[in-house]
C-alpha cells in the first residue's frame, strides 16, 4: 500500500493554540525576549507589555535589568535609530521626534542630548523633502 507523504511530513497538532500569550509558568525574561524578537522596544514599553501579561513587578524589573546588561534593551540605540529614520526617511522635525520619544518612555535628558546633536541642515533638508513631496509652492 503506498504511503501518503503529505500526512507523514505534517507536524502533529499543537496541544495549545499559539495566541501570543505566555504559557503558565513562563518567565518574564522569556516573554521579553519573544517580544523583542519582533522589534526593539524601550525599557518602559517592554515593562508595560510584561505588566499587561500579568508578570510580577519585581520579576519584570529583574528581567529588564538583565536584558539591559546584555544590551538587548538599549534606549540610546533605539532612540538613535528612531531619530535617524524619523528625520531621514519620514521627514519629521525635531519637536515631533522629541514628542514621539517621550511617548515611548525615553528619558528626557537622553532625548535632549541626541536631538541637540542634530545638525540644523539635516532638519532643513528633511523639511525641504516634505515640502517637495507635498508640492507646496516655495516662499
Amino acid at each position: 500500500m503506498p504511503v501518503d507523504r503529505r500526512r507523514a511530513t505534517r507536524s502533529p497538532p499543537r496541544s495549545q493554540p499559539d495566541d501570543g500569550t505566555d504559557p503558565p509558568g513562563g518567565t518574564a525574561r522569556a516573554a521579553a525576549i519573544a517580544i523583542l524578537g519582533r522589534r526593539d522596544y524601550t525599557a518602559t514599553e517592554l515593562q508595560d507589555k510584561l505588566t499587561e501579561r500579568g508578570f510580577p513587578a519585581d520579576e519584570i524589573a529583574s528581567a529588564i535589568a538583565r536584558l539591559a546588561d546584555e544590551q538587548l534593551v538599549d534606549d540610546r540605540r533605539l532612540a538613535t535609530a528612531f531619530i535617524r529614520t524619523s528625520l531621514g526617511v519620514k521627514g519629521r522635525g525635531r519637536y515631533r521626534i522629541e514628542r514621539e520619544l517621550i511617548a515611548r518612555g525615553v528619558e528626557r535628558a537622553l532625548i535632549h542630548e541626541l536631538v541637540t546633536s542634530l545638525a540644523p541642515a539635516d532638519e532643513s533638508a528633511a523639511i525641504a523633502r516634505v515640502v517637495a513631496r507635498k508640492r507646496l509652492p516655495p516662499n
